[in-house]
């Protein structure tokens, strides 16, 4: 019996820095504040985007709560700054609040280091996330 392949094009794939078993929370995420860093071409909320539990960048403010967003989720068409800036419906996304997150990882996935403020709030007194390299 003769296979057929079929030429197809793919969608680009982005792995977790989640390690181990981590618990989620459900955050309303503010995605006209992020960037095509935070979101791919295809307009999924990539995963390894660090948040305050408000669902906006982390500051470094000392009472922050951190959390990670954990799964790849469609949430524009795009990651055009017009697409994203219209977007006033904002999402609920799950967000992982504790466990291992490997920072080298995370970078790789969002095209960039981590910001001093989402260091110090991923270190910070409130969090109860442990940031590990490879």
């Amino acid at each position: 019996m003769p296979i057929t392949v079929q030429k197809t094009t793919g969608k680009q794939a982005h792995q977790s820095a989640l390690i181990g078993n981590y618990e989620t929370l459900h955050v309303k995420v503010d995605i006209s504040a992020l960037t095509g860093k935070e979101i791919d071409a295809q307009g999924f909320l990539k995963p390894n985007v660090p948040l305050s539990l408000g669902g906006v960048f982390l500051t470094g403010a000392s009472n922050e709560v951190p959390c990670v967003t954990v799964e790849p989720v469609k949430v524009a068409a795009d990651n055009q700054v017009a697409t994203l800036t219209a977007i006033t419906n904002d999402p609920f996304v799950a967000c992982a609040v504790n466990g291992v997150f490997n920072r080298d990882v995370a970078e790789d996935v969002l095209d960039r280091v981590l910001s001093v403020a989402e260091i110090a709030a991923l270190n910070g007194p409130n969090s109860k996330i442990v940031l590990s390299l490879t």
